[in-house]
């Protein structure tokens, strides 16, 4: 078997009701979708969040050292399109295409066995532990936010969810507070409830104080206080609160995420399989995580990390991340034949052969968007 064809695009869908978190708005999102097609024309599929520069990479660098190769080969091409790259881009947006790359090769060789990936890759389980994710701000404003929380958080307890997660860093920290002391009364103390900064504090910011009165509150981990590169400041903050520190979702390759380790910078990593370096590289993340009892919580696109948590023991991925990707601010799920929703807390592994990321064309058509 050979790889035949690689078609690359951008597609930009639209949110229902915009958004925003602690640093930016949220209108719309911008996906790179790829489609790989073998001589027995067996296609694969692959996602991530991207731009046109996603794209170029992937059609200029990538896409000629990976046609006609073999896609089961997927250790020897990832080699190929890093080192054959390591000049440009170690990290960032070549990681993001090659990571969309490898998804799909993975999808095809799935597709080639006729199975669903979790089983090629030595299945484990066949349900697996979700968070519900949202608590985003609304774009209004600051009023009325405890109200807009408490309805949410109301909605998950309803769906049957265990644990949710809200942002923060957005807004004053007393709001930020009234908010998270809204969420933890609706949630009681059998759930959890996790706090997403998305990169918003700075090290001189945090107060010893304000820690231990989120810590008072009930909460399960704090996520991505600083940006990625600022694993002194993580590691110290790690060390002031008994509140456990969640990381990783934007770092690449097992380099970084093996610097993350020798610093204990973080109790939990959040590999994205997106962002890392595709499915081949997130199982290396993942067994030195496993190496070092490191619980591992993957950040996003819960159609594919189901399939990869599916295929590691119960201590490796504890609890996905998931969104109703048909409405909500993750929303690729719009271009899905067969979006996969969670039921009572769980998503359910699906058995049919591939990954479960059959992209509809007509719909991406509709959304794609041109280089202009």
């Amino acid at each position: 078997m050979k790889i035949k064809e690689v078609e690359a695009k951008i597609v930009s869908v639209p949110l229902d009701v915009p958004k925003f978190i602690s640093t930016r708005l949220i209108k719309s999102r911008e996906y790179l979708i790829v489609k790989i097609t073998t001589d027995q024309d067996i296609v694969g599929w692959g996602l991530t969040f991207s731009s046109f520069e996603g794209k170029a990479i992937l059609e200029e660098r990538l896409k000629p050292l990976i046609l006609n190769e073999d896609p089961f080969f997927v250790e020897k091409i990832w080699e190929k399109m890093f080192n054959g790259n390591v000049r440009w881009g170690r990290r960032g947006i070549y990681l993001r295409a090659i990571s969309v790359i490898d998804i799909a090769l993975w999808d095809i060789m799935a597709k080639a066995c006729r199975q669903p990936l979790f089983k090629i890759l030595g299945g484990y389980r066949k349900k697996i532990p979700v968070y519900a994710s949202g608590g985003y701000y609304k774009l209004e404003g600051k009023e009325n936010e405890i109200e807009v929380i408490t309805k949410e958080m109301k909605g998950y307890v309803e769906r049957g969810f265990t644990a949710a997660k809200m942002k923060v860093g957005g807004v004053d920290f007393e709001i930020d507070l009234k908010r998270v002391q809204a969420a933890r009364e609706v949630l009681g103390n059998g759930r959890k409830l996790f706090l997403d900064l998305n990169n918003a504090w700075k090290i001189y910011q945090v107060s010893q104080k304000n820690l231990n009165r989120l810590a008072d509150i009930g909460v399960d981990w704090i996520e991505e206080p600083f940006v990625p590169d600022a694993i002194e400041e993580s590691k110290k903050l790690k060390n002031i609160t008994k509140i456990p520190i969640a990381t990783g979702e934007i770092l690449s390759t097992r380099w970084d995420f093996k610097q993350l380790l020798e610093s204990n910078a973080a109790d939990i990593w959040m590999p994205d399989v997106t962002v890392v370096g595709g499915i081949t590289e997130w199982r290396k993340v993942i067994t030195i995580a496993n190496a070092w009892s490191i619980p591992v919580s993957p950040h996003a696109f819960h159609e594919i990390h189901v399939q990869l948590a599916a295929s590691c023991p119960d201590s490796d991925s504890f609890i996905l991340e998931y969104f109703d990707t048909t409405s909500d601010i993750l929303n690729y799920g719009k271009l899905l034949k067969k979006p996969l929703k969670a039921k009572d807390g769980f998503l359910y592994v699906p058995e049919e052969p591939g990954i479960g990321i059959d992209f509809n064309e007509d719909l991406i058509a509709k959304y794609e968007i041109k280089n202009v």
